[in-house]
């Protein structure tokens, strides 16, 4: 019985670490995307600067 509740333990360990690894890389995943945006805008308004001057 010690054994089974030692092994569920070490899963359910091993399930917070997957977890939290993917809400990591999911978090990574959506600044890059925020990242990419704020350039997008940028190159936009700096092309609309072009134009003006």
């Amino acid at each position: 019985m010690k054994d089974k509740t030692e092994i569920l333990e070490r899963e359910q360990r091993l399930i917070d670490k997957l977890y939290k690894l993917y809400r990591d890389m999911n978090n990574a995943a959506t600044m890059l995307q925020k990242g990419q945006s704020l350039e997008e805008h940028r190159q936009e308004l700096l092309a609309v600067r072009d134009l003006a001057t």
